[in-house]
């Protein structure tokens, strides 16, 4: 994490508790897509949660399908941080389904990072 502490307070509590449990250690690291300085779209896991992140490397917004067959477990709760289109903002949604799939508009040279937790 590289910014001043006063940026991550001026974050919404969301974003503010996604960095603070966000952990530190991996059971399991899949690259899901990508391509040299375009985009790429990581999953990893730790305890009851998958944690996936994709950043755009392009000038344009790009659409990232995001396959989560690879999940074989029930998905208790969905969490998007994505960027808003002027870039200044953290867009936050949730989704209380089991989904298999996700479409996400990722923003010109922007990213996202999705939390999927797990049912016990």
């Amino acid at each position: 994490m590289a910014d001043r502490p006063e940026g991550y307070r001026q974050q919404p509590v969301e974003v503010q508790n996604f960095i603070r449990y966000l952990p530190v250690a991996w059971e399991d690291t899949r690259l899901l897509s990508g391509y040299p300085a375009e985009s790429v779209v990581i999953a990893r896991k730790s305890k009851d949660s998958w944690y996936i992140s994709g950043l755009n490397g392009t000038e344009n917004t790009k659409s990232f399908r995001v396959n989560l067959e690879f999940i074989k477990d029930s998905i208790q709760l969905i969490q998007l941080f994505s960027d808003t289109t002027d870039g200044k903002q953290i867009k936050i949604e949730n989704s209380a389904f089991d989904t298999k799939e996700l479409n996400i508009e990722c923003q010109p040279r922007g990213g996202f990072v999705v939390w999927v937790k797990l049912r016990k």
